[in-house]
């Protein structure tokens, strides 16, 4: 099917849900400007491109490290212990959630800014925030209420980082990629996020003493000054370029392919974009996603489904999840490390096969794993107490993971970023990043209310039922994107300017 039969299908009215699942069907334009020039990228051209993405996927792990670090330091021992809120399930919620406030605020920001700053411009910002954050996590002083303050608005300038990185990252690793490698790297950048989480846990472990909160915290400051100045010497977006100065954007794209002829890949770019007013109102931007509401519904319903399925959540209290399990403190820790390596390696192994395997089966089998490794959570935890029981939690527990690295965690985001037009794309990742952190606080902030209600099991219940609605959703609203260019998946969603649809 040739390019011009391409923008007929986006014509008109725009793409019907019948359209968006025929994606899966119809056979790959191989013609199109940024297909054929995607295969030329050169050797350099892809360390180059492996290099930009290491630095911005670093400073996605620091918020993996949020993760891991905040679970860890969630014990009586750490910082719940030196300010007296071991005993108080709202301050422990408002404690793991303001870095996620943090997020929720910068994510909203960037909804109004989000086409001004470039990519790049925002993993810097980005790391600012990170080194601020961490610094000030560690001078708090104990046992006073100015020092839990002062360590909780750490915590949220820290998560303005989180916010900042989360809606920059994935859209330059989007926009650098080659076609054949975007798939690979986005979700790599999971992978990534999964190693922060790791890292938090084993941090835990080591300054596991009374006060190795603030080394913990501490410990993030590094990878936020290597991510900062590795970053500075990367080139910005080609794509977000494109609709400053095309000159730029080719001068950037002729780097990350380490070769000279990107015309027809640049072709391909400048055709889909309609060049964005950086002074327009809010309520502009907002006409604009309501224009593209079916891509941002298909997008941002998979992050809100991915935070509520409750698995983000419970990687905040694995310590203590393994504890009321029955296990000691230590072994609580140790069993949390396991729970990052196991999710570590199913990203990895998702990660390579996304690509080959097509991003809907992934989701489907990831989230059906889910469903009955939260069933068997729910069923587990009603016996916890016996040492079998204790045994179950921890084999679910990776179970759990695994699944949700299979399909939610590394295709989530991918998405996202796959099914928004570039016009429009900082501004409706910004607002995806939103809906991401919102949903997020609130599996968070009511984890632990929950929990005291109605029980672990309970809880898990509750989770399963969400996984299951989780099916449906995919099996009928999102579409296999594989293959695909961002502006082939453009003009297929009936997205694109040259289309002329709304996708109404």
């Amino acid at each position: 099917m040739g390019n011009s039969s391409l923008r007929r299908k986006g014509g008109g009215e725009g793409a019907s849900w019948e359209d968006l699942r025929s994606l899966e069907q119809e056979p790959l334009t191989r013609s199109s400007p940024s297909s054929t020039s995607s295969s030329r990228t050169s050797p350099t051209g892809k360390r180059r491109v492996l290099t930009a993405f290491a630095f911005a996927a670093l400073a996605g792990s620091l918020f993996g490290y949020d993760i891991g670090s905040t679970a860890v330091a969630l014990t009586q021992e750490q910082a719940l212990g030196d300010f007296d809120i071991e005993e108080n399930s709202w301050k422990q919620g408002m404690l793991v959630s303001c870095s996620l406030y943090g997020a929720l605020v910068a994510s909203l920001s960037l909804f109004a800014l989000g086409e001004v700053l470039g990519r790049r411009q925002e993993v810097l910002l980005a790391n600012g925030a990170y080194l601020l954050g961490s610094v000030g996590s560690v001078v708090p002083p104990s046992h006073t209420t100015f020092g839990l303050i002062l360590l909780m608005a750490s915590r949220f300038v820290y998560g303005t980082g989180i916010g900042l990185a989360m809606h920059s990252a994935p859209a330059y690793v989007a926009e650098i990629a080659p076609q054949a490698m975007r798939g690979l790297l986005i979700a790599m950048k999971e992978a990534m996020i999964v190693l922060g989480i790791l890292l938090g846990y084993c941090a835990g472990s080591v300054f596991s003493s009374p006060g190795g909160w603030r080394s913990i915290w501490g410990l993030a400051s590094p990878l936020a000054l290597v991510s900062l100045v590795g970053m500075a010497f990367q080139h910005e977006s080609p794509r977000w370029l494109a609709s400053r100065s095309v000159r730029k954007a080719e001068e950037s794209l002729r780097y990350f392919r380490a070769q000279d002829a990107v015309g027809e890949e640049i072709d391909g770019i400048v055709a889909a974009l309609e060049v964005p007013d950086p002074s327009s109102s809010i309520w502009s931007k907002i006409s604009e996603i309501w224009s593209v509401r079916k891509a941002f519904f298909i997008g941002g319903g998979l992050l809100l489904l991915q935070q509520v399925s409750g698995q983000p959540a419970v990687l905040y209290f694995a310590p203590t999840i393994f504890t009321n399990a029955g296990l000691g403190t230590e072994t609580s820790k140790l069993a949390s490390v396991l729970v990052g390596v196991v999710k570590l390696f199913a990203t990895v192994v998702a990660s390579l096969k996304v690509d080959s395997f097509g991003r809907v089966p992934l989701l489907l089998c990831g989230i059906s794993l889910m469903f009955l490794a939260l069933v068997a959570l729910a069923l587990t935890t009603a016996m916890w107490q016996t040492p079998s029981g204790s045994r179950l939690v921890i084999f679910e527990l990776m179970a759990l993971v695994t699944a949700y690295q299979i399909g939610f965690g590394p295709i989530s985001w991918l998405i996202l970023t796959e099914v928004s037009p570039l016009r429009v794309r900082g501004n409706m990742v910004g607002l995806g990043v939103s809906v991401n952190f919102l949903f997020n606080i609130v599996a968070t902030q009511t984890l632990p209310i929950i929990n005291n209600a109605v029980g672990m099991s309970g809880l898990f219940g509750i989770y399963a039922v969400v996984a299951l609605l989780s099916l449906g959703f995919v099996r009928f609203f999102v579409p296999e994107t594989k293959g695909r260019s961002l502006e082939e998946i453009e003009v297929l969603l009936g997205l694109s300017r040259g289309g002329g649809g709304t996708a109404a």
